[in-house]
């Protein structure tokens, strides 16, 4: 091999090394991309999600934790009391796939998903209700949207379905 091809097969070497360097880059900043999504949504349904100060807790007397709310009268003790209604609350979300056409054309949107929070904690009924722009994004919103889990709402104790939870998905390719 003459002296002269040894450089040449040096720069194709390197120059392989940081393509495969940058998209290893790029994998890790998806990934990234993807956990601060999660943290944040973990981090939003603990700011949101308030257990009822009034709940007894195990073992206490109820009547004990009535009387000592300001303001309130306590209630005979033959009345039944009323169980409270809690919230549904995010379990699992999911980030949806960028399509790749839109990814590859430079196309950055949103897509707003409705759907119904079944009593199992599920998503049914997924469908786009606004999405910019139109029919970029809708399938990866709404096959992300169908992998959610909710701890579902209550009321009196029994798990019901809430209809017409939204959830907007931003896609953008700036990291």
């Amino acid at each position: 091999m003459s002296p002269h091809h040894r450089p040449r097969q040096l720069r194709r070497r390197k120059a392989l090394r940081l393509e495969h360097a940058a998209v290893h880059d790029h994998d890790h900043t998806h990934l990234r991309g993807i956990v601060v999504v999660a943290v944040l949504v973990t981090l939003a349904a603990a700011v949101l999600w308030r257990p009822d100060a009034a709940a007894p807790q195990p073992g206490a007397d109820p009547a004990a934790l009535q009387a000592d709310v300001p303001g309130q009268a306590r209630k005979a003790s033959n009345e039944p009391e009323a169980a409270p209604a809690t919230d549904y609350l995010p379990l699992v979300t999911v980030a949806p796939e960028y399509p790749a056409a839109a990814q590859a054309a430079g196309i950055s949107g949103r897509c707003t998903v409705e759907f119904t929070v079944t009593a199992a904690g599920t998503t049914r009924d997924v469908r786009p209700v606004d999405c910019d722009p139109p029919g970029a994004f809708e399938s990866a919103a709404v096959a992300a949207a169908r992998q959610f889990k909710y701890r579902p709402r209550e009321r009196s104790g029994q798990p019901v379905e809430v209809a017409g939870v939204r959830n907007e998905f931003l896609f953008s390719l700036q990291q």
